[in-house]
C-alpha cells in the first residue's frame, strides 16, 4: 500500500510562529486541532511541538529504476521471443497479442508487485513504445503501448497497487498494446501496405492480411481473446507469486 512513514522528530516554532530555518518554504494549513504542512512535496504533521515528517513511499528511488530495466528486459524478452514465434507462419500470425498476454501474465504481475509506484507502467510502455520503433515496427504499436502503459498505471493507482482486480485489469488493457500491429490493416490499409512493402519479402502473409482487413470482426475477436488471455495469464501469476502476494498485502 503507498503510504507513509514517521521520521524521526525535531523541535520547532509554536503553532502561531513561523517554523525554523530547518523547514524554508513552507505552507501551512489547520486541520482541527493539528496543523498539516507541505516541505518539499513531504507530508509534515505537527504535534506536541514537533514537526514530523512523513516520507513519500510512492516516489521513485535510483533501485526501482534498477528494477524497472530488470524487469523491462525480463518482460521484453518474453514478449519478442513468444511474439516472435508466433508471427512466423501466418497461421499463427493472428494469435500473436493472445499468446504474449497469456506468457507475460506472471511478469507483468510481479513487476507491480515489486514495484508499486506511479510511474513504474508508465515507463514500461515508453520503453516498449521505443524499442518497437527503433526494431521496425508499426508506429501505432509503440504509441498503443504508450498510451495503455499510462492507462495502466492509473488503473493500478486506483488501488495503491495492492489490489489484485485493478492490476489485473491493469494488465488486460496493457495487454491489448500489441493490437497496433493489426488495428491499422483495416482502418490504414494504405500505409499498412505500404509499411509491409518497406519490410521486404512478406508475399506470404498478404492473404491473411488481406483476411483480418475484409473481416473487419476479426479484430473485435482477436481484441476479446487477448483479454481472455491476459485474464488466464494474470491468475496464473498471481498463483504461482501466491505468497509473495500475501507477502506484500495484495488481494
Amino acid at each position: 500500500m503507498v503510504g507513509t512513514q514517521e521520521a524521526q522528530p525535531f523541535q520547532c516554532g509554536s503553532v502561531d510562529h513561523k517554523p525554523a530555518a530547518a523547514l524554508p518554504l513552507i505552507v501551512r494549513c489547520k486541520v482541527s486541532s493539528a496543523i498539516y504542512i507541505r516541505h518539499n512535496n513531504q507530508n509534515v504533521r505537527k504535534q506536541a511541538g514537533f514537526f514530523y515528517l512523513k516520507k513519500n513511499e510512492n516516489v521513485l528511488l535510483t533501485r526501482d529504476y534498477i528494477s524497472i530495466g530488470v524487469f523491462s528486459l525480463i518482460y521484453f524478452a518474453i514478449a519478442f521471443v513468444i511474439g516472435g514465434i508466433a508471427q512466423m507462419t501466418p497461421v499463427t500470425f493472428p494469435f500473436m497479442p493472445m499468446a504474449v498476454a497469456l506468457f507475460s501474465g506472471s511478469v507483468f504481475m510481479l513487476y507491480t508487485a515489486k514495484i508499486p509506484k506511479r510511474g513504474a507502467l508508465s515507463i514500461l510502455g515508453i520503453l516498449a513504445g521505443i524499442l518497437l520503433f527503433v526494431t521496425g515496427m508499426f508506429w501505432m504499436m509503440s504509441v498503443f503501448f504508450i498510451i495503455f502503459g499510462f492507462i495502466a498505471d492509473f488503473i493500478c493507482s486506483t488501488g495503491n497497487f495492492r489490489a489484485f482486480k485493478r492490476n489485473l485489469l491493469a494488465y488486460c488493457v496493457f495487454a491489448l498494446s500489441p493490437m497496433g500491429a493489426y488495428i491499422p490493416m483495416v482502418v490504414m490499409p494504405a500505409q499498412f501496405d505500404d509499411f509491409m512493402q518497406r519490410k521486404g519479402n512478406v508475399s506470404s502473409f498478404i492473404g491473411i492480411v488481406n483476411s483480418i482487413r475484409v473481416n473487419w470482426w476479426a479484430i473485435p475477436l482477436m481484441i476479446l481473446g487477448t483479454i481472455i488471455c491476459a485474464l488466464i495469464g494474470g491468475f496464473i501469476g498471481k498463483k504461482l507469486l501466491q505468497k509473495h502476494f500475501e507477502k506484500v498485502g495484495i488481494v
